[in-house]
């Protein structure tokens, strides 16, 4: 399978929701988008933040995420010059953007992601299973509490209804 492949079916993965999908696209986009932000000669740290902005963004609007290829660069590409304007002004955001992609770390693309997953609340297929437990657990406690209130109110009910019968 090819790139323009692998893109366009997690890009109908991620449009449903499924982070693994979005994250994939991340994967698959992050050198590029990366060399298209070093281009715009940013200080490293501001690179970084750009990114995870530029990722974040784009993670609010995926149910409209581009399906092809070229337009998934396009969006990610206008999404690199909204987000340098809104960051750091208009003067960065004038900058051509020239850049191919360039090797980024593998740790430091994976301190992005997990920044990203955490400012875009896009939570792992494991923190999905373990996060069902516990409301599966919080349900089931809340339901056997409310049914005890029932019971205890029947009972000061049937209670009063007894001794006021009586008199």
């Amino acid at each position: 399978m090819d790139r323009a492949e692998l893109l366009n079916k997690n890009a109908m993965l991620a449009r449903t929701g499924d982070g693994s999908g979005y994250e994939n696209i991340y994967i698959l986009t992050v050198g590029e988008t990366y060399g298209k932000v070093h281009s715009l000669q940013l200080e490293p740290g501001d690179e970084e933040v750009l990114i995870e902005e530029v990722y974040v963004s784009l993670f609010r609007h995926v149910h409209e995420l581009p399906m092809t290829e070229e337009d998934l660069s396009g969006a990610i590409e206008d999404e690199i010059y909204r987000s340098a304007g809104r960051i750091f002004g208009e003067e960065v955001a004038d900058r051509v953007i020239t850049g191919s992609p360039v090797e980024m770390s593998e740790n430091i693309a994976a301190a992005i992601w997990m920044r990203i997953e955490d400012a875009a609340g896009i939570r792992s297929d494991e923190d999905a299973e373990e996060a069902d437990w516990k409301i599966w657990a919080v349900i089931a406690l809340k339901v056997f509490g409310t049914f005890l209130m029932l019971v205890l109110i029947a009972a000061v009910i049937w209670y009063i209804w007894e001794h006021a019968t009586r008199i």
